[in-house]
C-alpha cells in the first residue's frame, strides 16, 4: 500500500468489529419512494429468531455499539424487546433502534426503555402529512399517527425518568426540502434530543430524480447550521464528512435477518454473495478471509462502485479546510491514538 494509505488503513486483518448492526427483519410496512430494496425485493421475508440473535451476538467478544436496523422495520419482529434486553445484560453501552415509528405504541416503547434501549431514531420526513404521504406511500392519517407517536415517546421517556436519546431522521429530497425548518420547529417544540438530516446518496445515482442538487443541499445545510446556533436541539448531517475516510470494513459489520453479511450498510447482500453467514459460520473465519481482505483493498483503491454514492464519505461542504480537517486530520489523529493505546 501507499505510505499515506498505511497511515489510515494500518491493518488488513483488524480485530473483530465492535460496532455491529443487526437486522431483526427485512420486512417493512412502508413503501418509501427512496427505498429501492423494498421495491425490488421478491424473496421470502426473514425474521431473526431469538436463538439466532443470541448465537450471532455471542461471536463478538467486545461490542461497543449495537444498532437494530437494516432493510426492514425492526418492530415487526416480535422478539425485539427480548433482543434489547439480552444486549443490555451484556452491558453493551450503546443500544440503538431505528424505526419508521408506525408501530411505536406506548406499551412497546415502555418495554423497550425498561429493557435497556439507549437511543431511538425515528424516520420522519415532514410534519406535513401530505408531503410525508408522498414519501412513504401511506395515507396521510398514518403520517399523523407517526407524528403523535413521536410526541408520546417524549412523554413516556419523561414519565419513566429515562435517559433515552430520541432522534428524528429525515431524508432530504425534492418533496420535503422546503419543509425542513417546520420539522426543526416540531422537534424543538416537543423536546426531541436530536435531528439528523440525510442526503440521499446511496443508490448508485438511479434516484437522482428525487434527490436534491448538491448545491441546494449545501445551501440548506448552511441555513440549518446558522439556525442551530440559537437552538438547544442537536442537529446532525449523516451525509456530512464528519466521519471522514470510511472504516466500516475495519470496525463495523451488518448482519441481516437470515444471517447473511453486508460489510457495510451501503453494500447489499446480493452484491457480496457467499461472503459469509453468521448463523452457519463463525465471524473469525469470515472477518479475516481472503474475500474480506480483497474488499478492504478495494476501499483503499476506490474499487467499490458503491462508495462514491455513500453518505459516510459524501462531502456537502466542498474541499475546504473543514473537509480537509474531517477527511485527513481527524482520522489520522484517531488512528494514531488507537495505535498508541493498542500497541
Amino acid at each position: 500500500m501507499r505510505l499515506l494509505d498505511k497511515l489510515y488503513y494500518r491493518n488488513l486483518k483488524p480485530d473483530l468489529p465492535r460496532i455491529i448492526m443487526i437486522e431483526p427483519t427485512n420486512a417493512c410496512n412502508l413503501k418509501c419512494f427512496m427505498c429501492d430494496y423494498q421495491k425490488q425485493f421478491k424473496g421470502a421475508r426473514s425474521y431473526l429468531s431469538l436463538e439466532g440473535f443470541e448465537s450471532i451476538l455471542s461471536q463478538f467478544p467486545k461490542v461497543e455499539a449495537l444498532v437494530f436496523c437494516g432493510l426492514g422495520e425492526p418492530l415487526l419482529n416480535n422478539d425485539i424487546v427480548d433482543m434489547v434486553s439480552i444486549a443490555a445484560k451484556r452491558k453493551i453501552p450503546f443500544i440503538n433502534l431505528i424505526t419508521n415509528g408506525t408501530l411505536l405504541k406506548e406499551e412497546t416503547l415502555t418495554w423497550l426503555i425498561k429493557a435497556g434501549l439507549t437511543r431511538l431514531q425515528i424516520s420522519f420526513h415532514s410534519v406535513n402529512a401530505e408531503i410525508a404521504s408522498k414519501i412513504n406511500g401511506l395515507p396521510p392519517e398514518i403520517c399523523d399517527l407517526v407524528r403523535n407517536n413521536i410526541i408520546n415517546a417524549v412523554k413516556i421517556k419523561n414519565k419513566l425518568c429515562s435517559n433515552l436519546c430520541i432522534v428524528v431522521n429525515s431524508v432530504m429530497n425534492i418533496e420535503n426540502c422546503d419543509d425542513l425548518f417546520n420539522l426543526i420547529d416540531f422537534c424543538e417544540a416537543n423536546e426531541i434530543d436530536e435531528i439528523n438530516f440525510v442526503q440521499l446518496t446511496t443508490i448508485f445515482g438511479k434516484f437522482d430524480n428525487i434527490n436534491i442538487p448538491k448545491d441546494k443541499a449545501r445551501f440548506l445545510m448552511r441555513k440549518v447550521k446558522a439556525r442551530h446556533k440559537k437552538s438547544r436541539l442537536k442537529v446532525g448531517f449523516l451525509s456530512s464528512n464528519d466521519a471522514g475516510r470510511c472504516y466500516q470494513l475495519w470496525n463495523f459489520i451488518m448482519i441481516h435477518a437470515d444471517g447473511e453479511i453486508s460489510p457495510c450498510n451501503g453494500i447489499m447482500p446480493h452484491e457480496n454473495i457467499n461472503i459469509g453467514n453468521l448463523i452457519r459460520c463463525n465471524i473469525s473465519g469470515i472477518w479475516h478471509s481472503d474475500r474480506y481482505i480483497a474488499l478492504r483493498k478495494s476501499v483503499i483503491e476506490n474499487g467499490l462502485r458503491n462508495c462514491k454514492y455513500c453518505e459516510v464519505g459524501y462531502s456537502l461542504e466542498g474541499k475546504n479546510f473543514q473537509w480537509f480537517n474531517n477527511y485527513y486530520l481527524k482520522p489520522l489523529i484517531r488512528n494514531l491514538y488507537h495505535y498508541i493505546r493498542n500497541e
